[in-house]
């Protein structure tokens, strides 16, 4: 498949070498001729700034959240919504880690009274049949 991108050189291409009109060159390409007139704004001081800080919260706290980065930001005065740090941080290939594993805890033992005289059975204990709820 063709993006816009590649439609826009084709475009170009026509164009400079006197085909047809830049109508009839859009409507054979099948794109619309808002896109290729469309001219980006420029990034403003402040999207610059904003931009900036995102990336530099990460690395003093790179468990955070896209969600917690954008409220650290709000707190700290900042316009931004957390589509905007989620866009930049994946942008920057800037992803939370994964955690790291846990260590496995001790767990009670339940077995006969053979296997170190502390574990009990479940009948010893008064639990019997699928729910041990009732004594």
């Amino acid at each position: 498949m063709v993006g816009p991108r590649q439609k826009k050189e084709a475009v170009k291409h026509v164009l400079a070498h006197g085909l047809c009109s830049l109508r009839r060159a859009c409507k054979y390409f099948e794109l619309y001729r808002s896109i290729y007139l469309y001219k980006p704004k420029e990034a403003t001081e402040y999207r610059h700034e904003l931009v900036a800080r995102i990336l530099v919260i990460p690395k003093k706290h790179s468990r955070y959240s896209n969600r917690r980065i954008r409220a650290l930001l709000v707190h700290e005065g900042w316009l931004v919504s957390r589509k905007f740090v989620q866009k930049i941080r994946h942008v920057e290939g800037l992803g939370v880690p994964p955690a790291s594993p846990a260590t496995p805890q001790a767990r009670p033992v339940y077995g006969f009274p053979d296997t170190g005289g502390a574990a009990q059975s479940c009948l010893e204990l008064g639990l019997r049949g699928r729910s041990h709820r009732s004594r």
